[in-house]
């Protein structure tokens, strides 16, 4: 009868996730680990308690349970007032302008950032924070893209004042609750607009490096 052995591999995984706002119930993207949240509809400041990130790493372990060296408990991982939408995905890094492999030659533990072997955009990687509980531990490296800022559109829209009905020239950039500018009211600029000139951004991927037990 033959006994059966095991190693530990490193494996990595694709996080897309999202949240709403609990002050506009707009749709807010997470793509990096974070301790607060802008919302673009409202402009809230939204804290991340750590019991949302105790909710998403304990559903991540559930779909990869390879993962887990022992028994995770969810304690209240999912009581916050953040609801948690969530998907995961067997994948390597990449980078987020040209999709190209990262090339990962730098050990785990290293903090810094990787260049895209085609097109030189950054991507910032670190070891696991020590404020991500020890039941999680077989987080080994995060990976999370640095956003590129988008030149702002010289495109103006017309809108009419509600109060006077002054032809307002909106552009990309401008918050949404905004002066006009002949009658000095206070505007909120309906959802559509509004969508028209800030897009309605989807989730993307950041990834992290997850230790794997594998039975041979």
């Amino acid at each position: 009868m033959f006994g059966t052995t095991s190693s530990v591999r490193t494996g990595f995984v694709a996080i897309f996730a999202r949240t709403d706002c609990p002050e506009c119930g707009s749709a807010v993207i997470i793509n990096r680990l974070c301790d607060a949240l802008h919302c673009r509809s409202c402009e809230s400041a939204i804290p991340v308690p750590m019991t949302y990130w105790d909710g998403l790493f304990f559903r991540l372990f559930e779909a990869f349970p390879n993962g887990m060296t022992f028994s995770l408990t969810l304690s209240t991982g999912l009581m916050s007032e953040l609801p948690l939408f969530a998907r995961f995905r067997a994948e390597m890094p990449a980078c987020s302008a040209c999709d190209a492999p990262l090339p990962l030659v730098q050990p785990i533990g290293y903090e810094g950032t990787i260049l895209c072997a085609r097109c030189q955009h950054p991507t910032r990687t670190f070891p696991r924070p020590q404020w991500i509980p020890a039941q999680f531990a077989a987080l080994q490296q995060f990976f999370e893209p640095v956003e590129s800022v988008a030149p702002l559109s010289d495109k103006t829209v017309a809108f009419a004042c509600q109060e006077c009905g002054g032809k307002l020239r909106l552009q990309a950039g401008m918050r949404r609750v905004t002066e006009c500018q002949y009658c000095k009211a206070t505007m909120f600029l309906p959802a559509e607009l509004w969508h028209a000139l800030h897009p309605v951004e989807k989730r993307r991927a950041w990834w992290v490096a997850v230790s794997q037990r594998v039975i041979e």
